[in-house]
């Protein structure tokens, strides 16, 4: 949010008014995120407290920005990656601004209306973070042949981290959107070209079915390693037209008019993986 310095609350408590903060057993003590796969997220899910209930500026401070109506709202001591989201690009207004730091300032009933599809590797749907969090549906790639009595509902680590950002009680930026989760685990815990592939399709025929015409997001963090450029490896042609198939799925996707896709850009530099300048537009988040 840009503009001038009065844009932005003084600090004086004395002028905001609160909606209360309720406290939570769960978040206490702020704790360094940890994925790891032996850790347990029902007790050790490690996000800086914030309120649950965002304080609203009063009138005599209402925010406006060009273009929208209504108020903005503001979390206190909210964790802190969202901040950043909201924080003037100037950098002597963050140093006149006092709190600027440690506010998150987002519109009201962020999300709301909107379907976010977590294309992931599952979720701890029952953890804490996501009491009153709305989940639509769960799509699973399911078993493969030979995996009956297998759990294809494998609650994955790094997808509950990705859904507590997009819609978490703590972390959310979006908690008022419905999610599908969408998992791309076998029944063995595995990932291959056919549960990728399979989850996709699964997608697509659920937008269309149960959610046409409703704005869409698909939120996809994950990478398809690929042997393309070596020519040498067995694999390389299989990979070839895998990866043909992936992306011909991507573009029917795209071809849905309520439908807009956000990727990941790696955990190294920017762009890290092979990526198609024609399919999608890319930008490093």
């Amino acid at each position: 949010m840009g503009g001038d310095n009065e844009n932005y609350d003084d600090g004086d408590d004395d002028d905001d008014e609160a909606t209360g903060s309720p406290s939570s057993e769960f978040f206490q003590e702020p704790e360094p995120m940890v994925i790891d796969d032996k850790i347990s997220f029902s007790n050790s899910f490690g996000i800086r407290k914030r309120s649950l209930a965002a304080q609203v500026v009063s009138k005599k401070t209402k925010i406006k920005r060009a273009g929208t109506e209504g108020e903005v709202e503001i979390t206190r001591n909210a964790w802190e990656g969202l901040p950043i989201l909201s924080e003037p690009k100037d950098e002597m207004q963050l140093t006149r601004v006092k709190r600027i730091k440690n506010s998150y300032y987002h519109y009201r009933n962020p999300g709301k209306g909107v379907v976010i599809y977590a294309y992931e590797t599952g979720c701890i749907v029952n953890h804490p973070e996501f009491e009153g969090t709305k989940f639509q549906d769960w799509i699973s790639s399911g078993w493969f042949p030979g995996e009956e009595g297998a759990d294809p509902w494998f609650e994955g680590p790094h997808g509950t981290t990705v859904v507590d950002k997009i819609a978490g009680k703590y972390g959310g930026i979006a908690q008022e959107a419905e999610i599908v989760v969408v998992s791309y685990i076998d029944g063995n815990q595995q990932v291959d070209y056919d549960t990728l592939l399979d989850a996709l399709l699964k997608m697509y025929d659920h937008i269309r079915l149960h959610n046409n015409g409703r704005p869409c997001v698909i939120n996809m963090a994950t990478v398809l390693y690929t042997y393309e450029t070596e020519d040498s490896d067995p694999d390389a042609d299989i990979d070839r037209a895998m990866k043909k198939s992936y992306e011909d799925i991507l573009g029917e996707l795209l071809k849905l008019e309520n439908v807009i896709i956000v990727t990941s850009a790696g955990n190294e530099d920017p762009v890290s993986w092979t990526t198609s300048d024609n399919l999608i537009r890319r930008s490093g988040t």
